[in-house]
């Protein structure tokens, strides 16, 4: 059995592909998303799905209300699938190597540890005299690198296991391809066949390092079979790549770059598809156009010499250069089209390429190798790209080529479409590019193009850092050189020095062009950039402002593409006017000193949190002004003001003296008065989110102090400062309680909600027993909790809940009972808190429930979940009890609106979402929508629009009274693992 640990909901866009029937009645959730029409890959094993719904209605008093459901949880379960293709056979005399190429592909839901295993169990006599196996990383279908293992030991290659060589594969569509090499035995026969069987499996054993184990996979055991059959004749090994050969191009030019990633050409660009022998590379010097170089190698291992023949069919999304393809007995000179004699028979026909070599003797190698154009059209998935060539095994003459040319290549990987783009700004997360390139100086740091960093001052010979941020908005991997583009303002001998993201390690020249940059940066990845500008004493005292433009340029793109951000000082003073330090004497230290004009390289002070637990830190503020200031308080995730924080945190500033974890703290404070030549101390509380933790990592925090009004030199300043806090697990351990809700009570009447605890640590740690208390502000409000059994029946919680397994939960309802006087519209919340009591320590867990008050009515929510085992939308048993379900599997939702108020409510809807990982079942449920048999006014509607991902159930029409329910049901299929 596979255990995880908890998995965050979510991460991949949802698919719809049923549209359920009845007139289109749209509710608050319908919100869309996108269709793909491929197989979307299924939920990483431990994920879990799930989602509340959401009634509306008007009351009485034609009021629109609200109310939310629980939340109905799927774990997904592991579930391995994996292939392993393909069989092979090829001839080859005595005494030869064959390489026979394979690849394993995991389709499972996680990574998980195969086992390959290569045997001779039905080879003629004598068996074959050594098998090694080689990893295959670029797919040229020959060996290549470090033998994986090898019953020859004269490789220096690790034995091979009788139960395998071990490879981790990821899931989704990781592959591994490999290639073993067979040795024939010099005194193989006539007759003689060689039999390889070749296996992937999984192992019985837990496997390492996912946990699996077989039973999690309906076949463990892969097969193929390579057969080798001795010939006197010719026999040939070929294999297809993307690579330059060892020989001249035509004219004896250099080959244009060959790559395994290449791009499309820039639609509207001319681009060559002759060879032209007047260009450096035989193509084009234009980088909107691109090419690149397939090399088909051969070699006869066969006993005689014999006419081998190949055809490769390029696919649309590739262009053949004619004029490009070069046979290596003759390089540098370009094959004739039509050549048809000795020594290589050419024929060429659009993109459909002939190729024989009359007379190649034995132990002979060669290639043939030729330029393509990649087409602006080539697609991403490779579906008109990649491509495997045809050839001949044995003797193949041209007379026969249509025939005898029937033995697939391997299929190199392509990977296509490399765009390349760029965004570089003064905020994290910015994806948008300069409307014009190179960008002028903006008069304000104004959106959407964030290409604005302000630093208010600089002292005369003395520096100041500006945060800098570039994302590649590429689809391809690439490395942006940074340039100090433009200047205005900034003296002459000015100097702008680039530094990582630690302000401390230099900014290296990473493809040796002479530029320092930012080193490769995958697509959607970013890079914090510091630039440090240093200004000469000579720079007059009260100049400013000064700006400098940095651009980011793309190096892929042969430097056309960039995109910019300036930084400017506003003033150059005589020194810090004001000083915000972490103590009252400040740090001196070189590299986390607070001292004077910040920040500093590295945190000045770094305090440890756990979720939602705050980190104290004291601050002082110095004015080393002639005249008394008030200074602005704020805080950011880097030196960039006004910043954002991480989301969930918050910091809070407060007078000195205050303790952050005090029950009742003083008022918050947004500013600080400190008068001239003094130094006034004050708090900050820096709070985490409340969502547990496994890992530590650390939270940069810039705290900043600004004048808001000018000081002495007439200007505006300010000082920022560097601290961290590193987030710590609360006690390395997960408390989940699910979720906050809302609904309605009338004035002496009871709701209630049900909560989910969970045990979400890894095992097999366990929590409890546990403390739980239900708290309000409001008088007369009362409050009762109970657990509820897998059939769904109440038992009263007189004492402490007991201790939870890793992994398992418990339901608790909680009912709320009004007060008799409550008025109309008034909102109570109440706050569930869990609290481990023992000595697991496993922290705290809370919601808050919002119930209002309605004279007339209310509408309880209920979300339950039962499994369609057959996926035919017949339920089995409804509960609010989390599933464990394999992908493929289906599930029904069933949410019931209930009417507990004394009035009817009217223009009810519930309204759900197709949860991720996850699309509608073909064959829904019967009874889709369903208002009970008290209701008038209808009918109701089920409503899904295709390509979205909300459902509804509901009519403006429908009216609901006391004791009435709205009932809505459908189902999901979880995306199933494809073999």
């Amino acid at each position: 059995m596979k255990t995880f640990a908890y998995s965050p909901r979510g991460g991949r866009r949802i698919r719809s592909v049923w549209g359920g029937g009845g007139a289109l009645v749209l509710g608050a959730l319908m919100a869309l998303g996108g269709m793909g029409g491929a197989q979307a890959a299924p939920a990483p094993a431990g994920t879990k799905i799930g989602n509340q719904a959401l009634a509306t209605f008007m009351d009485a008093n034609n009021i629109r209300q609200e109310s939310k459901s629980n939340e109905a949880l799927t774990m997904v379960e592991f579930v391995g699938a994996f292939t392993l293709t393909a069989d092979n056979t090829k001839s080859a005399a005595a005494g030869n190597t064959v390489p026979m190429a394979h690849t394993l592909v995991n389709n499972g839901n996680d990574k998980d540890t195969f086992l390959i295993k290569v045997v001779d169990a039905t080879s003629s006599s004598p068996t074959m005299t050594k098998i090694t196996i080689y990893p295959d990383a670029n797919g040229t279908g020959s060996p290549s690198g470090t033998p994986l293992c090898s019953s020859d030991a004269t490789l220096s290659a690790t034995p091979c296991s009788p139960n395998g060589v071990p490879v981790t594969v990821a899931g989704n569509g990781g592959a591994f391809r490999f290639v073993v090499a067979y040795g024939v035995p010099s005194t193989a026969g006539t007759g003689w066949v060689g039999k390889g069987t070749v296996t992937a499996s999984v192992p019985t054993l837990t496997s390492t390092p996912s946990g699996t184990t077989s039973g999690a996979y309906t076949t463990t055991t892969q097969t193929n079979t390579d057969t080798i059959n001795l010939t006197n004749g010719a026999a040939f090994t070929v294999s297809k790549s993307i690579s330059i050969p060892a020989v001249k191009a035509p004219n004896n030019k250099d080959w244009p770059a060959a790559s395994t990633s290449v791009k499309p050409s820039v639609a509207g660009s001319v681009c060559s598809s002759t060879w032209d022998a007047s260009k450096p590379n035989g193509v084009t010097v234009d980088p909107r156009c691109n090419y690149t170089v397939y090399t088909i190698n051969y070699s006869n291992t066969g006993a005689s010499a014999g006419a081998f023949s190949f055809k490769d069919n390029i696919p649309s999304g590739m262009t053949y250069v004619t004029g490009s393809a070069v046979w290596s007995g003759n390089g540098g000179v370009a094959l004739a089209e039509p050549a048809t004699a000795p020594p290589v028979n050419f024929t060429v026909s659009g993109n459909n390429l002939s190729t024989t070599v009359p007379a190649v003797a034995a132990n002979q190698t060669g290639s043939v190798s030729f330029v393509v154009l990649v087409n602006s059209t080539a697609k991403p998935d490779g579906s008109n790209t990649g491509n495997v060539a045809l050839y001949g095994t044995t003797d193949c003459p041209a007379s026969s080529i249509d025939t005898c040319a029937v033995t697939p290549t391997n299929r190199p990987p392509v990977s296509v479409s490399q765009v390349y783009a760029v965004a570089a700004s003064s905020t994290a997360g910015t994806t948008t590019s300069d409307s014009s390139s190179p960008l002028a100086l903006p008069a304000s740091n104004a959106a959407p193009e964030n290409n604005l960093v302000v630093m208010p001052s600089v002292a005369a010979n003395g520096w100041v850092r500006f945060t800098n941020h570039v994302v590649n908005t590429g689809n391809g991997t690439d490395t942006f050189n940074m340039k100090v583009g433009a200047n205005s303002g900034f003296p002459a001998n000015t100097q702008f020095d680039f530094f990582k993201s630690d302000g401390l390690t230099p900014l290296l020249d990473t493809n040796n062009d002479g530029i320092a940059d930012t080193g490769p940066l995958d697509p959607g990845a970013a890079s914090i950039i510091i630039v440090k500008v240093t200004v000469p004493p000579t720079t007059p005292v009260g100049s400013g402002p000064l700006s400098a433009r940095i651009d980011a340029i793309s190096a892929g793109s042969g430097s056309t593409v960039l995109d910019s951000v300036w930084d400017q000082v506003g003033i150059v003073t005589t020194s810090a006017l004001v000083d915000l330090t972490n103590t009252a004497a400040g740090s001196t230290d070189p590299n986390s000193g607070d001292v004077g004009t910040g920040p500093s390289n590295a945190p000045t002070t770094t305090q440890a949190a756990t979720p939602g637990v705050a980190a104290q830190f004291s601050l002082f503020v110095k004015n080393n002004d002639s005249i008394n200031a008030t200074y602005s308080l704020s805080a950011s995730q880097s030196q960039t003001f006004p910043g954002t924080l991480p989301a969930g945190w918050t910091v809070k500033f407060y007078a000195s003296g205050t303790t952050c974890s005090a029950s009742t703290l003083p008022a918050e404070l947004s500013s600080i008065t400190v008068n001239a030549g003094q130094q006034t101390g004050l708090v900050a509380c820096v709070t985490p989110p409340t969502t547990a933790v496994t890992t530590s990592s650390t939270q940069s925090i810039y705290f900043q102090v600004k004048s808001t009004t000018n000081a002495s030199t007439g200007a505006i300043v300010s000082d920022i400062k560097l601290d961290a806090v590193t987030l710590n697990p609360a006690t390395k351990k997960q408390l989940l309680l699910t979720n906050s809700q809302t609904g309605q009570v009338q004035p002496g009447g009871t709701t209630s909600y049900i909560h989910t605890l969970q045990n979400a640590s890894a095992a097999p740690q366990s929590c409890g027993p546990f403390n739980v208390t239900v708290t309000s502000p409001d008088a007369g409000w009362t409050y009762s909790v109970a657990t509820v059994d897998s059939s769904g029946t109440p038992t009263n919680l007189t004492g402490q809940l007991p201790v939870l397994a890793a992994g398992s939960e418990v339901k608790l309802r909680i009912t709320v009972n009004a007060p008799a006087g409550a008025v109309d519209k008034f909102i109570n919340n109440a706050t569930i808190t869990v609290t481990d009591a023992s000595a697991n320590a496993c922290g705290t867990a809370n919601n808050v429930d919002s119930t209002s008050v309605l004279l007339g009515n209310q509408v309880g929510m209920v979300k339950e979940q039962a499994i369609d085992a057959s996926c035919n939308g017949v339920a089995g048993a409804f509960s609010t009890n989390t599933l464990t379900l394999k992908p493929g599997a289906c599930v029904i939702y069933r949410i019931t609106a209930t009417n507990n108020g004394v009035t009817p409510v009217t223009k009810v809807f519930i309204n759900d979402m197709v949860p991720s990982y996850t699309s509608l079942t073909a064959t829904q449920p019967s009874d889709k929508c369903v208002a009970s048999s008290n209701a008038t006014g209808g009918p109701v509607n089920f409503a899904n629009t295709p390509g979205s991902v909300g459902v509804t159930c509901g009519a403006d029409s429908v009216v609901i009274p006391s004791g009435g329910t709205l009932t809505m049901k459908f189902g999901v299929k979880l995306d199933p693992v494809v073999p």
